[in-house]
């Protein structure tokens, strides 16, 4: 079979082999087209396509129960165990959720097809493209190479979902539009094309433009607002006392201070950092409702409205505040590379030194649980 540039197959070969694998026609596969308007119907029918190529045996390995429980050993097999965390609300910066990778012989070029068509499911048109970009950049390995699957629930049940993950990594096709989790759970990005000491206005980085946005609200600021706005201690970072923080931060786990990078537990008001964005002026608000827009720019319109369905039922932005780190800013030229947006059921945190990494958990309750852990 021909492959792309990307290594999967030609699509008119793939829908031919993919109808076989998935148990229909090719014409009933059409809702896995990349044209298609990404939905939680066409993450149905791209989930289940996958599950139904998978043999038993490929089963056994990858799909588990909804709220399955298991220790997640990085960088090994996921070992499940009762006492561990609830495997498919965790999130990491960079981890196998199983130790099958995508470019492996475990999957068939065809399956291989049907997890990109998963993706599409996910990210907004071209974004795709984007993300296998940041993989690349980041490990000079063909996408595939460090990145695994997993997928919680049975095509023939209400609850589905298929978690995607790896170096930079954790992503998630969902099945429900109206979850009161937005993404399906917390999700987490980044990208160092520049290497891992990223060089100043971070060159070729997918996700920076968000930086750029959000800056340029701190610009709009008065200087009582900034000083309300920039945080001069430490900001959330894997790094204390030169050794790695790489703690799994439960439900129940004790908060430290200075904070984890990536701890993104929903925290009481008096200890969010920053200004409230109840305190801006009306165009200064409409500035983050732009930057919000910014940042949902890489998904699909149905989780764009579930973040602003969970922002409306914690009383909108105006609940939320933001704030710039002054600590680690590259080339000290006051473009602030570390953010982070914070409100009663949502964070988004921007870590920029010594590159990009991106930690999101949004919810409509606040005691929306998470687990988490430095890769």
């Amino acid at each position: 079979m021909q492959s792309d540039a990307w290594g999967y197959p030609d699509r008119r070969q793939f829908m031919a082999r993919a109808a076989v694998a998935a148990g229909c026609s090719a014409s009933g596969l059409s809702a896995l087209a990349e044209d298609a308007v990404p939905s939680p119907a066409g993450a149905r029918a791209a989930i289940s396509a996958l599950y139904e190529s998978l043999q038993d045996s490929q089963r056994r390995e990858v799909c588990f129960r909804w709220d399955e429980r298991a220790r997640v050993v990085y960088g090994q097999p996921v070992l499940r165990d009762p006492a561990g965390v609830v495997l498919r609300r965790h999130v990491s910066n960079t981890w196998l959720i199983t130790p099958q990778k995508l470019g492996s012989a475990f999957y068939t070029d065809t399956q291989r097809m049907l997890i990109r068509r998963v993706l599409h499911t996910i990210f907004a048109a071209g974004w795709v493209d984007r993300i296998i970009k940041q993989a690349e950049d980041d490990l000079k390995k063909p996408w595939g190479a460090h990145q695994a699957l997993a997928i919680f629930g049975r095509p023939d049940e209400d609850r589905l979902q298929c978690v995607i993950t790896g170096f930079h990594l954790t992503a998630r096709a969902t099945v429900d539009a109206r979850s009161p989790v937005a993404f399906g759970g917390p999700i987490a990005h980044g990208h160092q094309p520049s290497g891992f000491h990223e060089r100043v206005g971070h060159p070729d980085n997918v996700f920076w433009y968000q930086a750029v946005k959000a800056n340029a609200i701190f610009r709009d600021l008065n200087p009582v607002q900034r000083g309300k706005a920039l945080i001069q201690g430490a900001m959330p970072y894997y790094e204390f006392d030169g050794k790695i923080d790489r703690a799994t931060v439960t439900p129940k786990t004790s908060r430290r201070a200075p904070a984890r990078e990536h701890d993104i537990r929903f925290r009481a008001e008096v200890a969010r950092p920053g200004l409230s964005i109840g305190e801006m002026s009306p165009d200064q608000r409409a500035g983050v409702a732009e930057l919000i827009t910014e940042l949902l720019k890489p998904y699909c319109e149905a989780y764009r409205q579930q973040v602003r369905r969970c922002l409306a039922a914690q009383d909108g932005l105006t609940s939320c505040k933001l704030a710039f780190y002054q600590t680690n800013d590259l080339g000290d030229d006051r473009q602030w590379d570390n953010w982070r947006l914070e409100g009663p059921s949502l964070v988004w945190y921007f870590r920029g030194y010594p590159h990009v990494h991106i930690w999101v958990h949004v919810a409509q309750d606040a005691a929306s649980e998470v687990s988490s852990h430095f890769g």
